[in-house]
Order: structure tokens, then sequence, then C-alpha cells
């Protein structure tokens, strides 16, 4: 394992700026102010004169060092930050005062609880204590925050507490489409099919994964969740937005804290269990007409794990461990082994039908040192062996998934806490998230199998793609000064990260450093008939840094009254390159060699964040705050990546394949570029070649301003009502800017010539179908294959917009007989228009697509309710969109030809051509499947046991309504088109149990 510290002179930069600060703080980096909470108030005497010097002492069971302490200002202001979540009793002291204490405070990460309190003159040995209702609303912060704790998710109908836990209970958040998880069956998958890109809230796409402040996320792209932290490690997990200018991401923050040990020794087993029999069917007479064979069902699922905490030296050293293993096996929907699998054709067996299995290790733990009164160090390490036999990615065969093997996968973190004094604290944390992986083959295939992908079916099937090695590491340091008065909240750090990516594409792990040797090509049929081949520049060895993404951040929380500013300017420095990468011979290309690349970006950017939070009537239950802040996207290795040389030279091409004789075999030398045998030309006659095809402009490439950024708005109302309910409503609008596209010098608006198709009659078309579509465009003979692209601002050409506006409407509840409600609606929609032509008329096609509410509109509500006998009942409801369809249409050359007056410039000089065209029949992101909705159900008994120990088994109904929506639908317009590739899994009945001793 490489050191914690970064990969190039950029970084060391950042280093040695940390360093600086770390002399001139003491060591100071945080461990995110968004991981711990505060409590703040005024002290005033019976009078209402305001009470200076007043010390205020803040005691919990979750402090190892037991107690922290302020004193009030001028203005009998105190403000204690960095607190632990857990439960809280506040001491006043003042001499010639009685002492006050207000007990039964409850902190959540990031909440900012208001207390004040009146001290009246008296005996310092008379002591006041007020046990009431903590607070609800915190009329300080501005951040929109939801908060997930593991005892919610013990009390809820919650089995896999990962991931998909944090999507069903958020309104307004949205994972991966395909990921609806039933009884925690997704397993292991839910991490593997989620992308973090792909994530939004409120129109805000992208987000930040951190363990204790420290972000997870793998480097790939944009952010995927290849390592999925183990849940048993975690205690309290929240979804942040707004706020301060420490907050990277796009405005959407996802932060979990791990467990801390205590000064008594805890210990916990949990386990939980379901298989094929304790499952319904759920497959609907209008899947069985459409032809669908089966739903996905469940074979087995079962997770189990333990842990233990205690001290290993009271109030100076604690521990907590976790270890956990979680398998699943699953079939697919609708999918089969091939009967003919060492032909090129794919032909069902409806006696196999295909499965994904998958298991998840991890041996996680967290040491906690109390080193003096006033130093706090933690030491984080969760290390995983994780497997998936076969990769679920809905239209692949068996054969053609991946057989992933995730190891060593590890988090390893390190922090440090140093109250210098009741105003002054610094903070220290370094870590590194690092999975290294590879996918190898499946056992079915062969030395002469060849992937082919009919875009009728539409399957891919014959093989995978292999890859080995694959790893991608994540570094970061933080480094943080809070200065705290009574009025003030003020607060500069700085972070730094160094990401490393190395893909290989087309080696075989089961024979290292050497390919398979059909792992360049693909043939691409439609219905069984060959259409065209893809050739691939492989293998190869791709390699991305970069090395810092940087940001210095200062910001405040000024308290006037019962007004608080939130304001604050982060500036963020990203700065990538591609290293000197060998790509040796393959079956089509030369030996190749590239140079490094530096500044593959270099941006610098100013981002301010401006919050108001008002108290509206003075008594700590109604808020009404304002957000404006700027964000900007968060980035992996995605942009290095699309300017690797091995990117930019043209990795693939396809050529059209007319199999003149039937034989299923391309008659055409594959070398030649150029049409021969069965064979057209290549799609771009670059292929393979040094020079670089796909080049970004100075004005995106570097400079201030020049990332993608979001603007964000939003107005919240908080209010408290009688001390055990709240609720928020609220709007948000978010703007981009900074749009790219890409630009083909090549060829000219001019270029291109325009025909008209009629759309197939079809009953769920739009009037039936039959209807003319025009506005299709195909690129001049002369003009085909020639690519030079140029990657620039959209603005060169018109005004791109992404424009979100989301409503929300949510309650939480804390009442004392242990009943729980909580949830809301979220509705609105995101706009996006790009109403203009770069080169092909066919831009203006479906260039604004405004979505209707129903595709965004979201109700998500749990609730609990303690029964007679120890029991309780509970339940978690969501009704929430699926995802939009299309009708990709593959015309054919003689149906287009008449109206375009000659071949497709596909055809080369074939007399006989297959080559198609993909039409759109439907406007994107309109047309959606039918809303899913969920119902989930928990029985729980408790049987206290004596001596500490309980034992709370569960009986739970996942999908209770047993519905069977789609979750992914098949695109490609045909015969199946609009069948699910994937359907809800059905009503599943689990047990589990849990014994804390």
């Amino acid at each position: 394992m490489q050191k914690l510290v970064g990969l190039g002179a950029a970084a060391t930069a950042g280093r040695l700026f940390v360093a600086v600060c770390f002399a001139l703080l003491g060591s100071a980096l945080p461990v995110s102010a968004q991981t711990a909470g505060g409590i703040t108030g005024t002290v005033s005497d019976t009078d209402g004169g305001v009470l200076p010097g007043v010390t205020v002492t803040a005691a919990s069971p979750a402090l190892i060092e037991q107690i922290r302490l302020a004193v009030t200002d001028r203005n009998g202001q105190f403000n204690i930050v960095a607190l632990q979540p857990g439960i809280y009793s506040v001491t006043f002291t003042l001499p010639a005062f009685s002492t006050f204490v207000r007990d039964g405070i409850e902190l959540t990460t990031g909440f900012t609880a208001s207390v004040d309190a009146q001290l009246a003159v008296g005996s310092i040995e008379e002591t006041i204590t007020v046990t009431g209702a903590a607070p609800l609303v915190d009329v300080v912060s501005v951040t929109q925050r939801t908060t997930v704790s593991k005892a919610l998710l013990e009390t809820l109908p919650t089995a896999s507490m990962g991931g998909s836990v944090l999507i069903n209970m958020t309104p307004g958040l949205n994972g991966t489409a395909r990921i609806a998880d039933v009884g925690g069956t997704q397993g292991y998958r839910e991490g593997m099919g989620s992308n973090a890109n792909n994530a939004t809230f409120h129109g805000r796409q992208g987000m930040s994964y951190n363990i204790d402040g420290l972000p997870i996320l793998s480097v790939l792209g944009n952010g995927t969740f290849s390592f999925v932290p183990n849940p048993l490690l975690l205690g309290e997990t929240t979804i942040e937005t707004g706020g301060s200018a420490e907050s990277a991401g796009n405005g959407l923050s996802i932060n979990a804290i791990p467990r801390e040990g205590s000064n008594t020794f805890n210990f916990s087993l949990r386990g939980l269990f379901s298989n094929g029999s304790m499952q319904s069917d759920n497959l609907t007479d209008d899947f069985i007409a459409r032809g669908v064979k089966q739903s996905g069902s469940l074979d087995y699922h079962y997770d189990v794990g333990f842990t233990a905490g205690g001290p290993v030296a009271r109030d100076r050293v604690w521990f907590f461990a976790a270890v956990k293993r979680q398998g699943t096996k699953s079939f697919d929907t609708d999918s089969f082994f091939n009967a003919t699998q060492d032909t090129l054709l794919f032909t069902p067996d409806l006696d196999r039908p295909s499965f994904t299995d998958a298991l998840q290790r991890s041996y996680a733990g967290r040491v906690t040192v109390q080193a003096s009164q006033r130093n706090k160090v933690n030491f984080l390490l969760d290390v995983q062996n994780n497997w998936v036999f076969r990769h679920p990615i809905a239209i692949h065969s068996p054969e053609a998934k991946y057989q992933w093997n995730f190891y060593p996968s590890y988090i390893a973190q390190a922090s440090w806490t140093m109250v210098v004094s009741n105003q002054l604290l610094l903070e220290v944390a370094a870590g590194g998230a690092i999975s290294h992986w590879d996918a190898s083959l499946q056992p079915e295939v062969g030395p002469n199998s060849v992937q082919v992908f009919d875009l009728g079916i539409p399957r891919i099937y014959g093989m995978g793609t292999p890859r080995d090695p694959d790893l991608d590491e994540r570094y970061n340091q933080r480094a943080s000064l809070t200065y705290v008065t009574g009025a003030h909240n003020f607060k500069v750090g700085v972070t730094v990260e160094e990401l490393r990516a190395d893909y290989g594409i087309g080696f075989d792990p089961a024979t290292p450093g050497l390919p398979h040797p059909n792992a360049d090509k693909q043939y691409r049929f439609f219905n069984g008939v060959p259409l065209s081949i893809v050739q691939y520049a492989r293998p190869y060895l791709e390699k991305n840094r970069v090395n810092p993404d940087l940001a210095l951040y200062a910001q405040d929380q000024w308290v006037l009254d019962r007004l608080t500013l939130n304001y604050g300017l982060r500036y963020e420095y990203f700065a990538a390159h591609v290293p000197a990468q060998d790509v040796a011979a393959t079956a089509f290309l030369p030996a190749r060699s590239f140079d490094r690349i530096d500044s593959v970006p270099a941006w610098k950017d100013f981002s301010p964040r401006l919050g108001v939070a008002y108290d509206l009537f003075g008594n700590g239950r109604t808020a009404l705050k304002f957000n404006f802040a700027r964000y900007l996207r968060k980035e992996g290795t995605g942009i290095p990546s699309s300017l690797n040389p091995i990117n930019t030279a043209v990795n693939s091409v396809s050529r059209t394949w007319a199999d003149a004789d039937n034989d299923l075999d391309p008659d055409c030398d594959l070398a030649n570029f150029g049409a021969n045998g069965e064979c057209g030309p290549i799609s771009n006659v670059n292929f393979g070649q040094q020079n670089v095809t796909t080049r970004w402009s100075d004005e995106v490439r570097e400079g201030f301003g020049a990332r993608p950024a979001n603007t964000d708005f939003s107005v919240y109302l908080q209010q408290e009502l009688g001390g055990a309910v709240s609720f928020e409503v609220g709007y948000n609008r978010t703007w981009g800017e900074n749009f790219r596209v890409t630009d083909n010098l090549a060829v000219e608006p001019s270029d291109y010539d325009p025909f008209c198709i009629t759309a197939p009659v079809h009953a769920e078309l739009p009037g039936g179908g039959g209807y003319e579509i025009c506005g299709l465009y195909d690129v001049a003979p002369a003009k085909f294959g020639q690519v030079d692209n140029l990657i620039v601002h959209s603005s060169n050409f018109g005004d791109q917009r992404r424009v979100a506006d989301f409503f929300s409407f949510n309650v939480d509840t804390r009442f004392q007989s242990g009943m729980l409600i909580r949830g809301g609606i979220d509705t609105g929609r995101i706009m996006t228009d790009q109403c203009f032509v770069i080169d092909s008329p066919e831009q203006m096609r479906n260039c604004e697509i405004t979505p209707p509410l129903i595709g965004a509109t979201q109700v998500k509500l749990q609730g609990s309710y303690p029964l007679p006998g120890d029991t309780a009942v509970s339940v978690i409801f969501q009704n929430v969109p699926t995802e939009a369809y299309d009708a990709t249409y593959q015309a054919s050359n003689a149906l287009i030809a008449p109206s375009l007056g000659r071949n497709l410039a596909a055809c080369g000089a074939a007399v006989t051509c297959n080559a198609r065209y993909a039409v759109n029949l439907v406007q994107p992101g309109v047309n959606f499947e039918e809303r899913r909705t969920m119902l989930d159900l928990r029985l729980t008994k408790l049987f206290t046991l004596g001596d500490g120990k309980r034992l709370q088994a569960n009986f739970d109904m996942y999908n209770a309504l047993n519905s069977g929506v789609k979750l992914t639908t098949n695109d490609s317009f045909g015969s199946r088109w609009r069948n699910p590739l994937e359907i809800l899994a059905g009503r599943l009945l689990q047990v589990s149990a849990q014994f804390d001793f």
C-alpha cells in the first residue's frame, strides 16, 4: 500500500500547506463539523439580564473525556461545538447563583441544540434540574439534514441496513433505478450497482459519501460504490444539503459516523435468514402475455454479524469491533443460460435460469484514545473481501456477466482532535479508501467464444470483457481550526485528496498479463442476423491520476439575537494528469506509446455560500431558513480518463457486416480498415493512430470558473409542535452552468442530409404509431468516419439549461410513548434545454425536455407503534416513480434510402447494405412506467433476560403488497419492447434476531 501522502508535485504543495497549518494551529484537520453536533444558547438572570462568565458544562457518556466546557461571553452567549451524537446533560454554574441543570438533550450528527437558561440568585449548593423535551428544530444551522440512527434501523424493517435504506427512507433522494432492495437481498450488489453520479436529490446530481467526514467513494468516473461500508460499524448516517463552505460535492453529502466503545463492555450478535420458499411469485398476467418466463426470485439470503465494544482503559482507551458476513443468491428476471453456448446464437435454456451469487465479508474496528484531557485520537480500519460470481447487468446472459473479485479493499483512517481552550478547537484527519479488483470470465467461456450483442432481443452473450488488474485508491487529508465565541463559530480549513486509477481492459486474470483472444471484438446482430462488428484496441492498461483535489475554506456562523448568518467562501483547485503509457501490439494495431499529459484538467474556482436562519418567534420552535450557494461537481478520475490518449486516440470503431453466405462468419480481413469482403469500412479512419481525435479547448480544460457547477437557492420553514412533532416545508431551485459539448470540426451542419421515416404501427406508441418522423440526418458519405472532436463550452452555440424546481413537506416525531412517525412528500421536475445545432441539425430533435411532475413525485413514510407485552409493529411505505422509457427503433437502410435519396453513409460502396439507423420513436424522459409502491412490515418481540441482556426477535414482511412493477425495461423497439429486464422482487418473509449482552 502506498503512503497516505500523495502522488506528485502539486500534491506536495498541498501537503506543505497542510503542514504549515499544522505548525500554526498545533495540528489540525477535521473529522469535519458535519460529523458532530453542538449546543448553543444564552444565559440570563431572572430579570432578563444577560450573565457573562457562566461556566457551561456539557456531559455525556458518548464523550470519552466525559465533559466539554464553555464560558458565556459579555452577551451571555455560549457555544460548544464538535460534540459526538448522544444524550447530554448541560450544567450552568456561576458564583452567587444557584446551579441550573438541563437534562435529556439529544444530539444527532450536525444538529445544533439551542439551550437557554435562567439562573436565580441563591446558594451555590442549590441545584435546579429541568428534564424536558429535547429541541427538535435547529434554529442556528441552515443545513437541511435527514438523520438515520442505528436505533432507528433496528426498529424499522431494514434488513440490509445499507445504502438502499437511505434511499427508501429519504423523500427526494433517488438512486439507480434498478436498485430496489427487497429484504436486503440485493446484498453487496446495492453498492456495486449504485453510481454516485446518478444519485439525485432535488435535482442535484452527484454526491459525496463520507465516513467520519472523509470521502470513501471509488475514484472511477465521478464516484461509485465499489466499497460498501459495514453497517454494523456505523452508529448514525446523515444526508445533508446546503450550508457550510466546508461541504464538497454538488450540494448533497452523505456522512456516516462510526460507533465508539464506552466505559462498559457491550456485545451483540445479529443474524437474519430468508430463502425462496419464503417468497411469493409476482409474475403478473400482463408480463406473461408479453412472453416473460420468470420474475426475479430468491434462492437464499443470510446476514450474520458480531460486534464488541468497551474499555481498554476506563476514560482513556475505548474499542469497538464489527465482523460481518453476508451471502445472497438470487435468480434474475427472465434471464437464462445459453443452450447453444459454443455458437454465435442465443437460445435460452428455460431449465437453467440465470442467477447472481454475491458474498461480502468485512472485518472492521475503531479505537478511541483520550491521550490527555485535551487530546483525543481515533483509528479506524474496515478490511473487506468481497466477491460477485455473476454481476447483475440486466441485458447480459450469464456467461457475459462479470465475475468480480474485490480484494484487498479497505478503509483506513486516523483523526486527532485537540481542545486548545474553551474557544479554540484543532482537528486532524487522514485516510485512504483502497479497492483492488479484477473481472474474470465465467466457466462457460471457451477460447473461441466471441461477445455478441443482439440489439433486437436485446441480449449480450458469448463472453464478457476480462479486466485485470484494476485498482482505485483515494487518499485524503484535512486540517481545520475552529474559533468559538458566544456569538461566532468561525472556522478555516484545508482538504487535500489524491486519486489513482489503473484499469487493465482485455487482460484475463486466469492468464495474468495475457488477453483472451477475442476480447478485442464484438459482433452485433439484430434478431439473429449479423449487423456490424465493433473492433477494440485491446488489451491495454489505462492509468489516470488526480493530484491534487485541493480546497481551502473559511466560514462563520454569527448569531445576532434571533437571526443567525451562515456565510463562507470556498476555493478549489483540481489538477489531474495522465502518466506515460505503453501499449503492446494487438491483433489490429501495432505497439503504441503515449507521453505524459498534464493539466487534464487544471481548474480553479471560488464558491460563495450564504445562509440565513431566523428564530421566528424567539422560542426556538420555529425557524425560517434561506440558502444561496454555488457547488462544483464532484469529480473522480473520469476527466483524465476521457482525455487519456488511449481513449482520445479512438479506442473502438464499428463497421457493417453483410453475411451474404449466412454462415455467421465475417468473411473479411478485420485488419484491413477499408471495405472488403462482407465488411464495410471502419467508422473512424483514425482508429488506433497516435493523432489525438478528441481534444478539450483551453476554455474548458483550465483556468478560473471553467468547472461544471450548480447554483442552489432554497427556502425552508421548520416548526416544532407540542415538543414531540416537527415538520418542514420547503422549496428548492437548482440551475447548472459550464456545460460542455463536443464539436466535430471535420464536419459542418451542411454535411448532413435530411430524411424522414414512418413510425411502425403499435398500440403503445403515441396515436398507435404510423406517424411521420422527420428531422433526421445522415452524414454525407464523403465525410463518413472523419472525426476531429473539440470539447468546448455549450455557450459557444447557445443557451443550455438544466433547471430543477422541487417542493417538499417532511414530518418527524419523538413521542415519549415510543410511537414514531416520519417521512414526507417530495415533488418537482428537472427541465433540460439544449436547442442549438453543433454538427448535425438532428440535434434540435427532442432538444427540450420538461417531464411531468408525476415523474419525480415521491411519498415516503416510516412508523412504529409499541404494543403490550414488549412487542411492537413498524412499517416503511414508499410510492415512487420508476424509470422513463424510450423506444429505440433500428430503422433499416431500405426504409431510409427512398427519403434520403441514397444509402446510409455507413454502407460505403457495398451493393447490399444492412446498416441501420437508431431513431427514438418517443420523446425521451417524459413517459414513465407504472409507479412503484412498496410496503414493508415488521413485528418485533423483546425479551429482557437480566444482567443487561436483551434479545430482539423480528418477523418481517417485505413488499407486503406483492407489487411486481418493472424496474428496468427493454427500450429497443420490437416484439420485446417495454418488456421488463428487471421486476421488483415478490413478497418476502424474513426472520432475524439480535442478542445484546
